[in-house]
């Protein structure tokens, strides 16, 4: 009876180590896949591509012409009035130096003529940035790519 006994224990004892065992290596085969799937290289060489393409657009922007406007009000207090001797015979009137409500506007716009080569020079900056970017995302997704031939279950 004890014999039984001690190998029903057994046989249970096997039976929990095994599930424990399965329950550990789901939870380690998810996170193998995270891991997989975690690139920040991939993701900072993406971020890098998108900035660089801006940076070229905001560089050829300034080949473009800029236009500007300026409007003002201003309510002058107290009011200033002299009396002056104006008209014929020298009647005298009350003068007054500066208008009450002063409105004021302007327009004002600018063109590059001549840079002498510093825009071009800058766009050529600009793209050569964006080509590096490109090609260090090239060798980043490479990686990925090349993890993804060799383990596909895992990469996602």
């Amino acid at each position: 009876m004890k014999k039984i006994f001690l190998l029903m224990l057994a046989v249970a004892g096997t039976i929990m180590q095994t599930k424990a065992q399965v329950q550990i290596n789901g939870e380690l085969k998810t996170l193998i896949n995270q891991s997989f799937s975690y690139f920040p290289n991939l993701k900072e060489s993406q971020n890098a591509i998108t900035a660089a393409e801006q940076n070229l657009d905001l560089t050829k922007m300034n080949n473009l012409p800029t236009v500007g406007g300026d409007a003002s009000y201003a309510y002058v207090q107290p009011k200033i009035v002299l009396p002056f001797p104006l008209g014929p015979g020298g009647a005298i009137e009350n003068f007054q130096f500066a208008a009450v409500n002063n409105y004021g506007g302007s327009v004002s716009g600018s063109y590059m003529l001549l840079d002498f080569g510093r825009l071009k020079a800058n766009v050529e900056k600009a793209k050569t940035a964006l080509q590096y970017s490109k090609q260090k995302h090239a060798g980043a997704s490479g990686v990925y790519h090349l993890l993804q031939r060799h383990f596909p279950e895992k990469v996602h």
